[in-house]
């Protein structure tokens, strides 16, 4: 089989491709340069179902034409974004296409472990639903802990808190 080399190619509509595309170098995916503009995208679709797709899009953001997010959408009939990464600060979205922070979930996450090294702020309750539950509420030799402790039980007939609290000064 005959190979061909080429510097350059233009591929300026669609191209059926079948078989291994592959490219040493880069691949350069460019569209209209307007704000809030997909750029390009890579679709991995299933054949028997094309409106049933995953895939990854350029896209420039509100702040300007010179910054582009990355973008994870998976489709069946209408495209729903997943994951974006904000080009100008790094900052990850899950389900929010406006991540304020290096990681920002709108919704439930679920973990095993979670270990925070730092300050940690809840807005809302902490609720601990394990019955073997052990939180452990802790300062430094140097400061204070001022903590509300709250112990409620789901049953009707109780009354009080439910639980013990152990307090211990270091």
């Amino acid at each position: 089989m005959a190979q061909k080399f080429f510097s350059d190619v233009d591929i300026n509509a669609n191209a059926d491709i079948s078989g291994t595309l592959d490219v040493a170098g880069d691949v350069n995916l460019a569209g209209a340069n307007s704000t809030n503009t997909v750029l390009g995208g890579v679709k991995f679709v299933n054949p028997t179902y094309p409106n049933a797709y995953a895939g990854v899009f350029g896209k420039t953001n509100g702040a300007g034409t010179d910054q582009v997010d990355l973008i994870f959408n998976t489709s069946y009939g209408t495209s729903s974004e997943k994951m974006r990464i904000l080009s100008n600060s790094g900052f990850v979205g899950i389900g929010t296409a406006t991540p304020s922070a290096k990681l920002d979930v709108a919704g439930e996450v679920q973990a095993t472990s979670l270990d925070i090294n730092g300050n940690a702020a809840i807005d809302g309750d902490l609720v601990v639903t394990d019955s073997n539950a052990f939180v452990t509420i802790q300062g430094s030799d140097t400061s204070y802990v001022n903590a509300a402790v709250q112990f409620t039980s789901n049953q009707a007939s109780t009354s009080r808190g439910m639980g013990n609290f152990y307090y211990s000064a270091h």
